[in-house]
């Protein structure tokens, strides 16, 4: 039950985070995994409104305060400028998995 899963992908033209050192932005959210017995699958399903391109490079969330003091946005109607719309939807060309801002294990 690891709780820093991310799912983040990437658009041409999407905005970058805040001390983002990537090329191009993305949208990123978390997800969490509940257990299972080995050689299960399961299903995981994200709306993309839980997305935002407005990260922290150290905990991968939009609701935490980096150390130099700027706070995130999450995705909601006062912040839209974070938020996927159409036109990155369209232009989708990547998809990431990441395990990042939580100690734990992970498979």
């Amino acid at each position: 039950d690891y709780k820093g899963f991310r799912l983040s992908f990437g658009t041409v033209g999407a905005p970058r985070h805040h001390g983002g050192h990537e090329k191009e932005g993305s949208f990123k959210s978390g997800f969490t995994v509940g257990g299972s017995t080995p050689g299960q699958w399961q299903s995981i399903f994200l709306k993309f409104s839980d997305f935002s391109a407005d990260w922290s490079d150290y905990t991968g969330e939009c609701t935490t305060k980096d150390p130099d003091g700027f706070q995130h946005k999450c995705c909601t109607k006062a912040s839209s400028e974070v938020c996927p719309n159409e036109k990155y939807l369209k232009g989708i060309i990547s998809f990431n998995i990441w395990a990042e801002g939580v100690e734990g294990e992970f498979e």
